[in-house]
């Protein structure tokens, strides 16, 4: 049988201390260099180290059955001092932005750490910018030369710069808001919670049209400043109307397009912050990185770092231009449009919205004309959707101009125009079998309706419709216009 050797210092855990710094200070002590040397000796993959933030219970326990022999005590006895942190229903939420709170990198109090205390579990949590000890700002990178923080050995005295936390006096003293102090004690109700997530990635990039959600928060210098302003945006009023003036400021580009282009960044800020007032006042505010996900980065067209501001999605789309969701799929297929990345799913494709700025139509040179909209019931009528009606327009495929320069959502046309061009419309989409659910919509008739006029021989089901139930395109057509209205 082997013989496992002991390790010499065996210390327990200490109140608030996190499993990853319990495990950094147990190799310091034991002449280990960091916790990747650590695990290779006691069974553990080293490359276990770059997730170590972010285990699951099984995981340290695993850690810890392994490192049982070595230590003298049960897996049982080892994992009970930490049990309870991975019983917080809060830390882990899908549907918030930061889905998992716990980071995978080390921050540190300095001060803290100078002292000779422990790594305390409230460091390592996304939502957290202080040390409730000494209310001093955490530290993810060295305050000597900036490089980031890692799991080793001189974590714990300071870095290889030369930099060491007895002799260095930090200068990150800060206002703590009462929001953050109330944090500390996990005591924040689910939507207080979610809404600093929302802010601290709002501010993240302050001037993108639109925020993803994350599972976890990478490393970045000043990462525990934004966290910072982000809890003082939620509450400071004058923060708050610097950022508005500052969008609209940078995004002035986009006056033409309306308001609501232009302050697609703070859409929502009244929603998660506690006030919301506007002044048109410019201050610079810092641009992160860390949230903006590879694939949206490497799969579109950038340019500049700028280009991902005006990335929008296509609800957000549609709502500049005032038209539904769903007719942004008509302006692709009718090449108004095309989205800077590769998929062709609809909901997760991005647009530049600086490209509605080229869709300008020219003025309409006529007395006579009506108006049409998304909810016009004569598009309904003739199996079309505003959507290729806009397309046609923009592409001057038919005369006709918006109601304002870029107001999407009204078009201006002659009524001999409109009904030449929903007639041509009707008998394209009658050249295919028609779902069920459109004919109803055109006769304006219920399904028991419709299956009496087909039983009446007043046009046919589709042959091979699949499974959707569907009309005879040519059959249909013959009866509407022969029927009442057509």
């Amino acid at each position: 049988m082997v013989q496992v050797r002991k390790i010499g210092v065996r210390p327990y855990p200490e109140e608030n201390e996190s499993y990853a710094g319990y495990l950094l200070r147990l190799a310091k002590l034991n002449g280990f260099e960091g916790l990747k040397d650590f695990f290779g000796t006691i069974g553990v993959k080293p490359t276990m180290v770059k997730s170590v933030g972010r285990w699951s219970s099984d995981q340290l326990f695993d850690c810890f059955t392994k490192l049982s022999p070595y230590m003298n005590r049960s897996p049982e006895t080892l994992f009970s001092g930490f049990a309870k942190y991975f019983s917080m229903p809060w830390v882990y939420r899908e549907k918030r932005i930061i889905q998992d709170l716990r980071l995978n990198h080390p921050r540190i109090c300095p001060e803290c750490i100078a002292e000779g205390r422990s790594f305390d579990w409230r460091w390592g949590m996304a939502h957290m910018s202080h040390c409730p000890h000494h209310y001093c700002q955490l530290v993810e990178s060295c305050p000597g030369c900036e490089k980031p923080l890692d799991w080793k050995r001189e974590l714990i005295t300071g870095c290889s710069c030369g930099y060491k936390h007895q002799t260095s006096k930090p200068e990150n003293h800060t206002e703590v808001s009462e929001l953050e102090q109330k944090a500390w004690q996990s005591d924040l109700p689910t939507d207080e919670l979610d809404s600093i997530c929302e802010m601290i990635v709002k501010l993240s990039r302050p001037y993108d049209s639109f925020h993803q959600s994350c599972n976890a928060v990478s490393q970045e210098h000043g990462y525990s400043e934004l966290v910072h302003r982000s809890y003082l945006m939620l509450e400071n009023t004058g923060m708050q109307e610097e950022w508005i003036g500052s969008v609209e400021m940078v995004r002035d580009g986009l006056s033409d397009l309306g308001n609501k282009a232009v302050r697609l960044p703070v859409d929502g800020l009244s929603r998660i912050a506690r006030n919301d007032s506007h002044a048109s006042t410019y201050a610079p505010m810092p641009e992160y990185t860390l949230f903006v996900k590879p694939s949206r980065r490497n799969n579109t067209v950038i340019k500049s770092d700028e280009d991902i501001r005006y990335q929008v999605r296509a609800s957000d789309l549609a709502s500049v231009m005032g038209i539904p969701s769903a007719e942004i799929q008509h302006l692709i297929d009718g090449k108004v449009i095309k989205p800077v990345n590769s998929t062709n799913v609809l909901r997760d494709q991005l647009f530049d919205l600086r490209a509605l700025l080229r869709l300008r139509t020219g003025p309409l040179n006529i007395s006579d004309h009506v108006s049409v909209s998304p909810d016009s019931k004569a598009l309904t009528k003739h199996l079309t959707s505003y959507g290729r009606l806009l397309a046609d327009v923009i592409k001057n495929k038919i005369d006709g101009a918006f109601f304002e320069g870029y107001s999407f959502a009204e078009i201006r046309i002659s009524p001999a125009d409109l009904s030449n061009w929903l007639t041509k419309e009707l008998n394209t989409a009658c050249q295919e079998p028609v779902p069920a659910y459109k004919a109803k919509a055109v006769i304006g008739c219920s399904d028991q309706r419709l299956h009496v006029l087909v039983s009446e021989g007043a046009f046919y089901w589709a042959r091979c419709s699949g499974s959707m139930e569907s009309v005879d395109g040519d059959s249909f057509l013959r009866y509407i216009k022969y029927s009442s209205g057509y």
